[in-house]
């Protein structure tokens, strides 16, 4: 064991990665929420993997496995499986997660174990990040840098300058870049939805890129209307709108008139889908079909007020919740 831990020392930068172990334990325990499907996707997985008669140590080495294989050639992670990714890490670098009390997933609850000197211990030996040699470490390591990334990407930051010669404060209208959990909270608040119940009702979107396509875009969204950037933000929401629609109709096996907006919209009115969601898109959606077009806004009176934009983001939701 110690040629092997000298090896692991030979080939990675140790003080590097254990600040990153830091703060992604920091990240964790103020962010619980942010895990929380993380920790159900692991726990599931690790329960069908236990039907096939394997110990609960090779159950949580068997998850490690499968995200390594999945994303071993990949140099994008969706922020799903980036989160497993950190979570899992979590697990094998944090000697005190027991003591947290995050209730994220079962395995935060098991004893720390002595394993080496490099990371002090590991919630599972067989499941070390040391595994069996330093090339297997590496690659697990480039799989976390990615999922880090691609968790901390989720942020919007823009600016409205004044115009020259105005100098009070309400001639600037600043967007300060937020983390995705402090946003979510806020629509949780205005729309009394959060990230995860919004992801259980859009479950039959199965592609994963897709599917961090639409929470970024929803976020976005949302952030738009809320500081009054009207008519991106319509624009956002309607094609979010429009995308969940077509999803759905593929989903249930109904096939639109045509790829058309409207036409999807015609499809579930006439299947009775969306009952309660339908009559409420239909003035944003056609504010949205109608003034896309910069030809189409001639008038101030054809301009997206900030209640159409905030209309259409609260439709995303309420169309959501008829989602079966």
């Amino acid at each position: 064991m110690t040629g092997l831990i000298q090896n692991v020392l030979n080939v990675m930068d140790k003080d590097k990665d254990q600040e990153l172990f830091r703060q992604i334990s920091i990240d964790i325990r103020k962010h619980s929420n942010n895990y929380k499907m993380a920790g159900e996707w692991l726990d599931g997985y690790c329960k069908n993997i236990k039907s096939r008669q394997l110990c609960q140590s090779r159950c949580f080495g068997k998850a490690r496995q499968y995200l390594a294989k999945k994303y071993k050639e990949q140099s994008f992670i969706p922020e799903d499986d980036a989160r497993c990714i950190i979570l899992i890490t979590w697990l094998l670098t944090d000697a005190n997660t027991e003591k947290a009390d995050l209730n994220i997933t079962q395995f935060e609850k098991w004893p720390w174990q002595p394993v080496d000197n490099i990371f002090s211990g590991s919630r599972c030996a067989a499941s070390s990040l040391l595994l069996h040699n330093a090339d297997a470490y590496n690659s697990w390591m480039r799989l976390v840098h990615l999922a880090w990334k691609s968790v901390g990407s989720n942020q919007l930051s823009l600016e409205k300058p004044a115009e020259p010669g105005q100098k009070d404060e309400g001639s600037k209208i600043m967007i300060t870049a937020k983390t995705s959990k402090e946003n979510w909270e806020t629509i949780k608040r205005e729309y009394d939805i959060n990230k995860i119940d919004f992801a259980k009702k859009i479950k039959f979107v199965k592609d994963q890129f897709k599917r961090k396509i639409i929470f970024r875009d929803v976020e976005h969204a949302f952030v738009l209307a809320s500081q009054g950037f009207s008519k991106p933000a319509l624009i956002l929401a309607g094609g979010i709108i429009e995308e969940l629609l077509r999803q759905y109709l593929e989903h249930k096996k109904i096939k639109p008139k045509s790829k058309r907006f409207v036409d999807y919209i015609e499809a579930c009115e006439d299947n009775g889908l969306l009952k309660r969601g339908v009559s409420r898109l239909s003035d944003s959606i056609r504010d949205f079909r109608n003034l896309v077009h910069l030809d189409n806004e001639k008038t101030k009176r054809h301009t997206i007020s900030k209640a159409t934009a905030k209309g259409a983001v609260s439709s995303i939701f309420t169309i959501a919740n008829d989602f079966q």
